[in-house]
């Protein structure tokens, strides 16, 4: 069983304990604004920070069409199908009922996390899914929020058309590449701090620790994506702020990041199970077998239904473009629809909804019904899957020579992406700005190997070519790898 999953049950027993007790739930309930300002920016930029980010770029486009088609497909399918099921609940009119699709339509970057960490499936299927889920969120939320202020507004019916679904996809460019840049700013912010703080190492890790937090809110404050602005904050501060730093303190950023992250997820979880039986969710409608538990349980089979329709004939048509690192094999498409977790920030954003809406509490209970279901049904078996399909996973510690094989045998039929032009323009360009000149060469020979293998792949070399730069590559890092075996041969032997 996923840790996940462990913490709600641990969850549900404590929320039981204080239910027997009789405490009053605003002693343990989890307020949205408390999830998304204290929670979820720890785990993101943990994702981010740790994110391989060659293959993200190589499968850029395959995310971004998931993220914004399978998103707005899924708040019109959810929303519109409910409300032609008048018997269901009859007073329920159009903007409502979108307003709780777009909640669910939101996949959980973190419940992806908890999940995908432990089986430790491959950096192809991680970045696909844990991309889709960071930008459907993007999407999802500014869905929400432009829903919500028509019903502020007194606004009960919509009439869905192009017009509307182009403001959609306007918005989330928009807020979506806002993000980006805001991230971007605080990356080298951070990183020219960093480089001016090189020899004051605790006004460093001060820097290094804040300003990400402080990109989240100030995107948060904007109405903007604080996931997508910290994602990119973490990406852009593993190359440029760690090479700043001393190897040791780079170490310690790594360990201190991995261990808030884990104690911000176990703290969600933990509330997830607590709002079982907190005042918000009332299950006696799931139970009551009444038009209310007809409700919540249409929309848990629209939630997975919705996702298959479309998927796989996205995946054929992108196969076909060529748009992403590899095609996705049926394997592949088959985890991929079955790997759209819900978690808390659907939890959230339906604890959000305004009071006077008087379908609530029944959107609360219907949505961790689902939560729970993602948790512990898909949660629990998704390993099994993998393991059922063959699906590649990462084994612990991949050595160095794994690595070069990966990175020189990618995409040698494509030259010149756009992981490749970065590369190009931060090595001329950026490193000179954001880089200590005095780190700069131990930074350059951490990721000689995949320098080398890009090389071979930007000017199109012959496969046999390829190999035999890669081999070199593997060569000067186990030339290094073996200096630093001796290096720590010779700490263990001083510390004796």
């Amino acid at each position: 069983m996923p840790s996940s999953s462990m913490l709600v049950l641990l969850g549900f027993a404590t929320g039981l304990i204080l239910w027997l007790l009789d405490r009053p739930d605003r002693e343990y309930r989890m307020e949205s604004d408390t999830f998304f300002i204290y929670l979820l920016a720890p785990i993101i930029f943990d994702a981010g920070y740790f994110m391989p980010n060659r293959s993200f770029f190589a499968s850029i486009i395959t995310i971004l069409i998931f993220a914004v088609g399978i998103t707005i497909w899924n708040t019109i399918a959810i929303g519109v199908t409910l409300s032609l099921l008048p018997s269901l609940l009859p007073s329920l009119s159009l903007v409502p009922l979108l307003l709780f699709s777009s909640l669910l339509s939101a996949s959980d970057p973190v419940a992806v996390i908890a999940v995908f960490d432990e089986i430790h499936i491959n950096d192809f299927l991680f970045v696909h899914v844990f991309g889709e889920a960071l930008f459907n969120d993007a999407i999802a939320v500014v869905i929400f929020n432009l829903l919500l202020t028509m019903y502020n507004r007194g606004i009960r019916d919509l009439l869905i058309s192009g017009h509307v679904l182009g403001s959609l996809t306007a918005a989330f460019v928009f807020n979506a590449l806002a993000s980006v840049v805001l991230g971007v700013v605080f990356v080298v912010l951070s990183s020219l701090l960093s480089r001016l703080s090189v020899r004051d190492n605790s006004a460093g890790a001060v820097f290094i620790y804040i300003i990400p937090y402080l990109s989240f809110l100030l995107a948060y404050a904007l109405n903007l994506s604080p996931i997508i602005t910290i994602a990119v904050c973490g990406m852009g501060m593993r190359r440029y702020v760690e090479a700043n730093l001393p190897k040791k303190n780079g170490e310690t950023m790594r360990q201190f990041t991995k261990t808030v992250s884990h104690a911000s997820e176990a703290v969600v979880y933990l509330f997830l199970g607590l709002a079982a039986f907190s005042s918000k969710a009332n299950w006696r409608l799931l139970f009551s077998l009444s038009s209310s538990s007809l409700f919540i349980l249409f929309s848990l089979l629209l939630t997975f239904l919705s996702r298959w329709i479309l998927l796989f004939p996205l995946c054929a048509l992108l196969n076909l473009l060529g748009t992403s690192e590899k095609k996705l094999t049926m394997k592949d498409q088959l985890l991929l629809s079955f790997s759209a977790l819900r978690g808390a920030i659907a939890f959230a954003l339906a604890a959000s909804l305004p009071n006077q809406m008087g379908e609530k509490s029944l959107f609360i209970t219907a949505t961790l019904l689902i939560v729970y279901f993602n948790v512990f049904v898909q949660g629990c078996s998704i390993g099994r899957l993998v393991d059922r399909l063959g699906v590649e996973c990462k084994e612990r510690g991949d050595s160095v020579e794994t690595v070069v094989e990966i990175r020189a045998s990618s995409r040698c039929d494509s030259p010149g992406g756009l992981y490749s032009f970065f590369e190009r323009f931060s090595s001329n360009y950026l490193d000179r700005l954001l880089i200590n000149e005095g780190r700069k060469g131990k930074w350059t020979g951490k990721y000689e190997m995949t320098a080398r293998a890009e090389i071979a792949i930007q000017t199109k070399r012959g496969g046999e070519e390829v190999n035999s730069i890669a081999e070199e590559a593997s060569k000067i890092v186990q030339k290094r790898l073996n200096s630093l075996k001796d290096e720590i041969e010779e700490v263990e032997f001083a510390t004796v």
